[in-house]
C-alpha cells in the first residue's frame, strides 16, 4: 500500500494524525515499472522519469542521466541479493564539467533502500558503468 493511499484512507476515516503511516512496508506496488529480481535506474529523482536501465544480471556499459535507483531483488539464501553499482558524475573542475573518478555503491534490495544517485554539476545525473550482483556479506554492503 502506498503512502498516498494510506493518507487518502486516513482522510476518509477522519484521522487527524497519520505520522505512524510515514514508512509503509515494501510491497509489489512500490516497485512501479521495475520487474521483480531486477535493478532499475531512472532519469528522475524518487524513481520518476524514464526507466533508463533495467538489468537482472551483471552488466557493464555506459548509461548517463541516472538520478535514482530501485533494487527489486529478493532475499536469497545465498545472500546474492545486493548490487554493487559503479558510477561517475559530472563535477565542475573550474573549466567546465568533468567526470569524477569511478565510485562504487551497494544497493540493498527493497523500497526502504531505494535512493538517489549524485546529480553532480547542473544536476546532469550519474553515469552508470557497471552492475554486479553480490551477496550481502560484500564489504561495500556492510559485510
Amino acid at each position: 500500500m502506498t503512502l498516498r493511499r494510506i493518507i487518502s484512507i486516513g482522510a476518509a476515516a477522519g484521522v487527524a494524525d497519520l505520522s505512524l503511516a510515514a514508512a509503509p512496508a515494501a510491497s509489489a506496488d512500490d516497485a512501479g515499472d521495475c520487474n521483480y529480481r531486477y535493478v532499475c535506474f531512472y532519469s528522475g529523482s524518487g524513481l520518476t522519469g524514464t526507466l533508463k536501465l533495467e538489468k537482472e544480471g551483471n552488466w557493464s556499459g555506459n548509461v548517463s542521466g541516472i538520478r535514482s535507483f530501485f533494487n527489486n531483488g529478493a532475499s536469497e539464501p545465498s545472500g546474492a541479493d545486493h548490487v554493487i553499482v559503479t558510477y561517475q558524475y559530472y563535477d565542475n573542475s573550474g573549466s567546465g564539467p568533468e567526470l569524477t573518478g569511478k565510485k562504487r555503491k551497494c544497493l540493498h534490495y527493497g523500497k526502504a533502500d531505494a535512493g538517489s544517485m549524485p546529480g553532480g554539476w547542473r544536476n546532469w545525473g550519474s553515469v552508470v558503468t557497471k552492475i554486479e550482483w553480490v551477496n550481502r556479506w560484500h564489504s561495500l554492503c556492510g559485510g
